[in-house]
Formats: structure tokens, sequence, C-alpha cells
């Protein structure tokens, strides 16, 4: 069996974006935990959430490996962020849109003409929901709730 501090560099090295939480993104178990889960859903940027109450050896070890002693812990591009009090001031100052659109995940919006995207180059499958709400901070675009059809990259 994997060691705590395997599972964690591998989720880290094999995900764009990856916040390790109390709870899932679905059902966050703690506000610091559910609030930069409602950034990264308000963003559009697609994550994966690993619930550290579900391992202690995880939850312990998430915070020997960062140096840092607090859950929730963002990671972009296998880079750690910070937690929720960073997360939150850098989406305030626009830090954080930068970040993605510096590092990626690119942002991609739903139902534009302005040219066709692959959604095996995405690796999104058709049919597949995802969290986009509200406004794109950056480009004024139109975020949709629903399956996968059509997409464009933002410039």
């Amino acid at each position: 069996m994997a060691d705590a501090n395997q599972i964690i560099d591998n989720e880290v090295k094999s995900n764009d974006v990856v916040l390790f939480m109390k709870g899932t993104p679905q059902f966050p178990m703690c506000g610091f935990s559910g609030q930069v889960v409602q950034i990264l859903n308000y963003l559009g940027v697609p994550y994966k959430g690993v619930n550290v109450l579900e391992d202690e050896t995880v939850r312990q070890g998430i915070k020997d490996y960062s140096n840092w002693p607090t859950i929730p812990q963002l990671y972009v591009k296998g880079e750690f962020v910070g937690g929720c009090d960073i997360t939150r001031e850098m989406f305030q100052a626009g830090e954080l849109q930068q970040l993605f659109a510096d590092k990626g995940p690119r942002l991609f919006c739903l139902g534009h003409s302005r040219g066709e995207f692959s959604l095996t180059d995405l690796k999104y499958a058709p049919g597949t929901l995802l969290p986009l709400v509200g406004r794109s901070w950056r480009w004024g675009c139109e975020r949709h709730v629903g399956p996968v059809q059509r997409w464009h990259p933002h410039p």
C-alpha cells in the first residue's frame, strides 16, 4: 500500500488543479473548504477535490507535504497556491484568475462559433456536466451548466 506522501504527490502531479479539502466539492464539510469550492466553481475551473476526512494519514500528510498547517490546500500545476484566505484574497485581487490564465487550465465556453475545439483534447466526454456558472471574469462570455457539446478556447 502506498504511503500518504506517495498518494498526495500522485494527486498533485497528475491533476492540473487539485483541492485537498474537508468533504467533497458537492458537499464541503467546512466553511473554508466551501469558500474555495465556490471560487473555483465560479471561475469554471475543472479541478479534483480530495476529501482528507476519508484518510487520517492523508489529512496529516498534506500538512507535512506543503509545510502548511491548515486545510483546504489548493495546488495548480503541481505548485502549492495556499489555503482559503490566500485563495480568497488572490481571487478578490484578480491574481487567481491571472494564475489560471498563465498556468492553465484554460477556461472555455459553450456554444460559440469562433472555432471548435476537440473534446478529446479537453479530456471531457460528450454529456459530461460541468459546474460553469456566472459570467466569465475576463471575456464576458455567458457560462452554462449542461452537457458538453461544442467548445472553443478563449485567447
